[in-house]
């Protein structure tokens, strides 16, 4: 949910936004297609399952499993968060209207975007869309890597971010 907020932050105030970059990220306003996994991933959101909401999260996000680098960490990671997720998500307010996807074009800064090879499919077509919206955007897909790339690729990744922000 980082990248969302970064882009929504970044059409919200331009002017404090030097450079942009977009790891795994999703868009505010875009629209993922009924999928049986993310619709029971929605169902334990709002039920409060937190156990369940942990395991699809595993299962969604980090495709590359527990035995990939980072795996454990990731496990123990997914868990914690699920109870604070469920907890925050009482206290989120989103703007009616504020979807960034349709002002993708505004973004003037220049902008990476960043995704995992093996993240789910609908990461890279959002990727695909950031690219091709934000003007003068580049983009980057990482083999060897899920929706968990900081953790799957941390060289990789530190030296792109290191090479794109000022």
């Amino acid at each position: 949910m980082g990248g969302e907020t970064a882009l929504d932050f970044a059409l919200a105030h331009p002017e404090r936004v030097t450079a942009l970059a977009l790891v795994g990220a999703s868009v505010s306003g875009h629209v993922c297609p009924q999928s049986p996994e993310l619709s029971a991933y929605a169902a334990a959101r709002r039920e409060r399952e937190t156990a369940t909401l942990a395991e699809l999260e595993l299962s969604i996000w980090a495709a590359m499993g527990r035995t990939a680098p980072g795996g454990e960490l990731i496990e123990t990671m997914v868990a914690s968060n699920a109870e604070r997720r469920i907890v925050s998500e009482r206290y989120c307010v989103v703007s009616p209207g504020r979807d960034a996807e349709p002002h993708l074009g505004d973004i003037s800064a220049p902008t990476l975007v960043i995704h995992g090879e093996h993240d789910h499919p609908e990461i890279a077509v959002i990727a695909e869309r950031l690219v091709s919206d934000i003007p003068g955007a580049c983009g980057e897909t990482i083999p060897d890597a899920d929706h968990y790339l900081p953790l799957r690729t941390a060289e990789r990744l530190t030296k792109l971010l290191l090479s794109h922000l000022p």
